[in-house]
């Protein structure tokens, strides 16, 4: 959205968030296991195979998976968003439809967290690329958004974000106690991303960044370039 492309300080912006919901997620399952049982009756019935055949299960999976591939693109681009994150001057939201989420007072004091880490095992985010964050925290209640990049993109922005420590290395730690202190708070705020994280596009994370920076330089660092 081209509003999103501009650092504008004088209206709400809303960034989309959850490229994946669950909604989503459940329909691509769906079409691979339809696509797959179909391929596979179409590869019997054209064999006139038997009730098993394992010519017909191999093309049954890479049926659904053709099926899938040139499914994904199409069903991402135009499924309903209904979840975003709102910066306003006046608050920083999370809101699914109509309901507010999350909310944080930007004209009081907030606390800002910015770390990543690296995923060290393929799952949703292939193995290599690196979770990278922020929260803002108030009062307790944490408002975190995150977004997924591989390296040639993460090592542009590096310099901005805190390696999130393991629990083990955290827990044998010798480092100070301030230092200490910062990095379970890390934790947490990456426990708070775990359980309710707003994911985003990289480029809409980093417009979201330059908003925050741009309204509210009192408590939100700059980032260096």
């Amino acid at each position: 959205m081209q509003e999103q492309l501009e650092t504008s300080t004088t209206t709400d912006i809303s960034f989309p968030v959850d490229p994946e919901p669950f909604g989503l997620r459940l329909t691509m399952i769906g079409i691979l296991i339809a696509s797959g049982i179909a391929t596979y009756i179409g590869v019997t019935a054209i064999l006139d195979a038997g009730t098993f055949n394992l010519i017909a299960l191999f093309g049954a999976f890479l049926g659904g998976a053709i099926v899938l591939n040139l499914a994904e693109k199409p069903l991402k681009s135009n499924w309903p968003k209904t979840r975003f994150v709102t910066v306003s001057d006046d608050m920083v939201t999370v809101k699914h439809g109509d309901n507010i989420f999350r909310n944080i007072d930007p004209q009081q004091q907030v606390n800002v967290f910015k770390w990543y880490f690296t995923v060290d095992r393929r799952s949703r985010v292939p193995k290599g690329w690196h979770v990278v964050a922020i929260a803002l925290e108030q009062d307790e209640i944490y408002l975190p958004v995150f977004t997924v990049m591989p390296q040639e993109d993460f090592i542009k922005v590096k310099n901005n974000f805190t390696q999130l420590p393991s629990r083990k290395a955290l827990k044998n730690s010798k480092t100070d106690l301030r230092l200490a202190g910062q990095q379970r708070r890390l934790h947490t705020a990456e426990a708070s991303r775990g359980l309710d994280g707003s994911e985003m596009n990289p480029d809409d994370f980093q417009h979201y960044i330059a908003q925050l920076e741009a309204r509210f330089p009192r408590w939100m660092p700059k980032s260096s370039t």
